[in-house]
């Protein structure tokens, strides 16, 4: 890439299966965007085969949105770009880690910028992010 307008503070490097991908700070506000514009009602009303369609739309939109670049990832020993199309051909355990790894790290990060002496901020222990409002009824969104 020519020119990255990525802030080198917003990314970092992690390694997997020996290949090295560049991801960006995940951005709880914005990931909650990429949630709403599929499930702008939550899931009541879809059936699992729905659900499950969309969330694998979320979940691609979410790696495109985190994984900034790669090297170490190939089709025929050969280098590909790091693309949308790209990243879907990733094996699945792959991307899933790309993304909780990227959650965790970001996670750490906001920790760190809290209960920095500059910030001298009070850290309170927290749940990992509140449910969606579909998620705190009882039937849990099923219709």
């Amino acid at each position: 890439m020519a020119i990255d307008l990525t802030d080198p503070k917003d990314s970092f490097w992690i390694e997997i299966a020996g290949a090295r991908f560049k991801c960006l700070h995940w951005r709880e506000e914005e990931i909650q965007g990429v949630w709403l514009r599929y499930f702008p009602r939550g899931k009541k009303g879809m059936n699992r085969s729905q659900i499950f369609d969309l969330e694998q739309l979320v979940y691609l939109d979410l790696l495109d949105r985190v994984l900034l670049d790669w090297e170490g990832v190939g089709i025929n020993g050969r280098p590909v770009e790091c693309s949308r199309g790209n990243k879907n051909l990733l094996p699945e355990i792959v991307k899933c880690k790309v993304l909780f790894l990227t959650k965790l790290s970001s996670e750490v990060e906001i920790h760190r910028e809290a209960v920095s002496p500059a910030r001298q901020a009070v850290v309170e222990e927290s749940p990992a992010g509140a449910l969606p409002d579909w998620a705190q009824s009882k039937d849990m969104g099923n219709a």
